[in-house]
């Protein structure tokens, strides 16, 4: 069972979850990216660290990757705002409508948003069906 996570919910669900504020959220962000420069010109973990650059463009190939290795994705238009080459996006529902097809043409399930939320830990809060 594959779930496909949108991008746009992952903070709201760590807020939930963790009780931490989207405002503490960012803060650590900035932090950890002052830290990995920092790390990063100081030369730590350089036998460690392999680049991979993933553009916009390469998305498609690491979707396939994740879904042939049984993984679960994440689409959405705050990492991708093109469809295709040259194409851009309307909506998330071009990206979640690409990666059901793939799932389902891989013979594996997609999962519900309940099993979703049952595979993260997160409860359904307020009882909506999403």
């Amino acid at each position: 069972m594959i779930a496909i996570f949108k991008t746009g919910i992952t903070a709201e669900n760590i807020a939930y979850r963790w009780q931490i504020t989207r405002k503490e959220q960012d803060a650590f962000a900035a932090q950890s990216q002052q830290r990995a420069a920092v790390s990063s010109q100081a030369g730590y973990f350089k036998s460690e660290i392999v680049p991979v650059a993933i553009f916009q463009k390469k998305g498609l190939p690491i979707l396939y990757t994740a879904l042939a290795m049984g993984g679960h994705v994440r689409v959405g238009m705050e990492d991708n705002i093109l469809y295709a080459k040259g194409v851009l996006a309307t909506s998330n529902v071009q990206f979640v409508d690409r990666a059901n097809r793939l799932i389902t043409e891989l013979n594996k399930q997609v999962a519900t948003p309940a099993e979703t939320r049952e595979m993260l830990g997160l409860t359904n809060k307020g009882g909506l069906n999403v």
